[in-house]
């Protein structure tokens, strides 16, 4: 993946794209006055709302097709960068549709998981630039598995290495930190390198060997720093996994959740629009008959 990746995707294309829009929308909005101020129930709250609507639904289809490999409108990048800058114009696109007003209710409701998807969305944008870099896989490297293997060889060698020696060697390889394969929850909250003893430290320990093991002391620190040195690439690997894999657990519950309190943010708009409509009519229907009930006592006493 360069640098120019799916956020400078075609000289920025889908960023330019968002914005002329917004722009545009802007303008509309600041040059109509509405009876009963700008909200979202004026002709250009519900242009916007239903574009709004549109637009999640888009967002959400990304999830179909990342997994598809077969498109004729653009590349996986295009969609992802668009992906992400309509998103992120999602956030000031929804304000136009409310009129800027904000309360305690579904709609707001609506409004903040909105938000705390495209916040992780950001972030999920930013490491995916980002964490690729940071994994040997990506830069040439060993794989998780193959990270795995040579640890276990490794280990293998340095137990072949120690059996049938003497309570020397084997208080060295006490001495020596081998490490050990971590958890993931390790990873992520202590990825912290370790170190075999120091070269001073090494050398002294090795002294104390009798004179026959003397070469495979040195032999056991080694491969005890190989070790240390693939149980680093291996954190590294399973930390960036991790990472990608924890915000995916995440952002998408968080999406699926933001489209139903969407819909339910419609359903209670509509509902609510055809009660009003109907009370209207009711009141209307009300003061006509009354005015035609006024007007028939006015003709019948004269």
């Amino acid at each position: 993946m360069s640098q120019d990746s799916f956020i400078a995707y075609r000289h920025h294309r889908w960023f330019w794209i968002t914005g002329l829009v917004l722009a545009g929308l802007t303008g509309w909005y600041f040059s109509e006055e509405p009876l009963g101020g700008r909200n979202g129930g004026t002709t250009f709250g519900y242009t916007v709302g239903a574009l709004s609507a549109i637009l999640i639904g888009y967002l959400m289809w990304f999830g179909v097709r990342k997994r598809s490999y077969r498109s004729k409108i653009t590349t996986l990048q295009g969609w992802l960068s668009a992906h992400v800058w309509i998103g992120v114009g999602l956030a000031y696109l929804v304000l136009l549709h409310s009129g800027f007003q904000i309360g305690i209710n579904v709609h707001t409701l609506a409004y903040g998981l909105m938000l705390v998807t495209i916040a992780s969305g950001i972030w999920g944008a930013a490491n995916y630039r980002i964490v690729p870099y940071q994994t040997p896989s990506n830069r040439g490297g060993a794989s998780l598995g193959t990270l795995l293997d040579q640890i276990e060889q490794v280990g293998r060698e340095i137990a072949e290495l120690a059996q049938g020696k003497s309570p020397s060697t084997a208080a060295l390889l006490k001495k020596l930190n081998t490490g050990t394969v971590p958890s993931v929850w390790a990873v992520l909250l202590k990825p912290r390198r370790e170190v075999v003893l120091s070269v001073a430290n090494a050398a002294a320990a090795i002294q104390e060997l009798p004179e026959v093991e003397v070469e495979a002391g040195h032999k056991l620190v080694e491969l005890i720093d190989r070790r240390l040195e693939l149980l680093h690439k291996l954190k590294r690997e399973m930390r960036a996994q991790a990472l990608l894999k924890i915000w995916l657990y995440f952002h998408i519950p968080i999406a699926f959740g933001t489209v139903v309190a969407v819909l339910i943010h419609i359903f209670v708009v509509l509902y609510y629009r055809d009660v009003s409509d109907e009370l209207l009519n009711l009141f209307s229907c009300v003061s006509c008959h009354g005015v035609q009930e006024a007007g028939d006592k006015g003709a019948g006493g004269i």
